[in-house]
C-alpha cells in the first residue's frame, strides 16, 4: 500500500461521499506500522504481520469518545484466504476513554470469521474492476451490548477496496439499540 493513499467513496444509501486514507506511522513501509483515518473522524491503528495480513490493534471512535483495543490484533485484511476455507479468531475487547486510556468503559469479546466469497467483476463510478469479495462476520458482547455485524469488501488488485457493505446491530438490553448500514462505491483513489 502506498503511503498517503486515499479512497473516496459514495455512500449509495445516503448519497454522500466519505473517504479513508492510509499512512505509515513513521512514513516508512519498512516499519510496518500503519494508520487509517476515516472521514467520520475514526482512526484505526495497526501493523503488518509476516504473512502480509493487516492487523488492527485499536480503533478510536470519535462519536463514542472511546478507543477499542483488541487482543490479539484483529485481522483487518486477511492475506491468502481460499474459497471454502474461512478463518476465525476470538478477540478480547477493551473499550477505554479516549482522553484517559487507563479508564476502562467496557470489556468483552468478539468472534470474527473471515471468508473469501469469490472473484467477480464490478462497475463503480471509478471504473470496472475484477475483484475478490470477502465477508466478515462479527458476533459478541462488549459491556452490556450484544454485537452482530456483517461486512462485505470488494478488493481490486493494485487498488484496494472498490466497494463495501456493512450492516451492524448493537443491542444493550432494552435501553439501547443501534443499527448501522454503511455502503461505499469507489469514486476515486488518490
Amino acid at each position: 500500500l502506498a503511503d498517503g493513499a486515499t479512497w473516496v467513496f459514495q455512500d449509495v444509501l445516503k448519497d454522500k461521499p466519505w473517504d479513508l486514507s492510509f499512512n505509515y506511522v513513521d512514513g516508512s513501509a519498512e516499519a510496518r506500522k500503519w494508520r487509517i483515518d476515516y472521514s467520520n473522524s475514526d482512526i484505526r491503528l495497526g501493523e503488518f504481520d509476516d504473512n502480509g495480513n493487516l492487523l488492527s490493534m485499536s480503533l478510536e471512535d470519535a462519536q463514542e469518545e472511546a478507543i477499542t483495543q483488541m487482543t490479539p490484533s484483529e485481522m483487518y485484511f486477511v492475506a491468502g484466504l481460499e474459497l471454502g476455507q474461512p478463518r476465525s479468531q476470538k478477540l478480547a475487547i477493551k473499550m477505554v476513554e479516549a482522553d484517559d486510556p487507563d479508564k476502562l468503559k467496557y470489556e468483552g469479546y468478539l468472534n470474527v470469521t473471515y471468508e473469501y466469497i469469490g472473484a467477480h467483476k464490478v462497475t463503480v463510478p471509478a471504473g470496472t474492476f475484477e475483484v475478490a469479495v470477502t465477508k466478515w462476520n462479527y458476533e459478541g458482547k462488549v459491556g452490556p451490548a450484544a454485537i452482530n455485524d456483517q461486512q462485505y469488501y470488494f478488493f481490486a488488485d493494485g487498488i484496494g477496496p472498490v466497494a463495501l457493505i456493512e450492516s451492524k446491530k448493537i443491542v444493550a438490553m432494552v435501553v439501547y439499540r443501534k443499527s448501522i448500514r454503511l455502503t461505499g462505491v469507489l469514486l476515486e483513489r488518490r
